[in-house]
């Protein structure tokens, strides 16, 4: 098994100063799938960048701008409330990752995994 295999890069969004040593300790505890699957995560308040490295990359060329991000949509008209239907809405925000299932089509709201490019502001709603 190769090293960077296991190997996650991280970037903690912060413009205060934090405890690095804490920072390594908390993270040295969890399992790399738990870690990527659970993002996104922070440390002391603050947005935790993680991604995973392949062997070819060099650490300092990596780009952290993206961070996937749980995201609810709310009031969609009965007859479109389709994986399809919510997908095609959600990619207006960014890639979308996952759809949470909703078999009966009967949840006020659904659920979607976006990767949310955070070099932009976070909107707290928007009407489609």
């Amino acid at each position: 098994m190769d090293q960077t295999s296991l190997t996650l890069i991280g970037e903690l969004l912060t413009v205060r100063s934090y405890n690095f040593e804490a920072l390594q300790r908390t993270l040295k505890q969890r399992d790399r799938e738990k870690v990527l699957d659970g993002a996104p995560w922070n440390f002391d308040n603050q947005l935790l960048f993680l991604k995973h490295v392949h062997g070819g990359e060099q650490p300092e060329s990596i780009v952290l701008d993206k961070c996937p991000f749980w995201v609810r949509l709310y009031n969609f008209p009965l007859d479109s409330r389709t994986k399809g239907d919510v997908t095609i809405i959600a990619r207006n925000m960014g890639e979308v990752l996952e759809v949470e299932e909703d078999d009966l089509g009967w949840d006020k709201s659904r659920r979607v995994r976006v990767l949310l490019d955070v070099t932009k502001p976070l909107r707290q709603s928007q009407k489609i």
